[in-house]
């Protein structure tokens, strides 16, 4: 495929994640995702500031969509804090539950690593 193919940004985006599930996000490099995309390091650099941002860059745009969240909880008689406080919570589940996948400590499904996440959480905050 061609520096110039369309989708440059999702096809290092797929790339990053496959290679973040092989190998681990250290043991990742820019270069390794660029060429797995067929793109220079140069354009993978045009798309992100590093490889990190490849798991975070849309962060801006899940907050955005988790807080729409938290309206349709008050839409539905949820008060707050508790809107705000399940919104943000969503957040910090699918952040925490990246950082472990992405580690390469972890050979699950992203999926599950999730569902453990949000496990720990009840844990931590159910009633005792």
């Amino acid at each position: 495929m061609g520096r110039w193919e369309p989708n440059s940004r999702g096809r290092l985006q797929e790339a990053a994640l496959a290679l973040y599930a092989e190998r681990g996000f250290d043991q990742t490099t820019v270069a390794e995702i660029a060429a797995r995309a067929g793109v220079t390091e140069r354009t993978f650099y045009r798309h992100f500031a590093d490889k990190r941002e490849v798991l975070f860059g849309g962060s801006a745009v899940l907050k955005e969509r988790i807080l729409a969240v938290s309206a349709a909880l008050r839409q539905r008689g949820v008060g707050e804090p508790q809107a705000t406080l399940a919104a943000d919570a969503g957040m910090t589940v699918l952040r925490i539950a990246l950082e472990q996948w992405s580690s390469g400590n972890d050979d699950r499904e992203l999926v599950d690593v999730t569902r453990d996440t949000m496990a720990n959480l009840r844990v931590v905050t159910a009633d005792r």
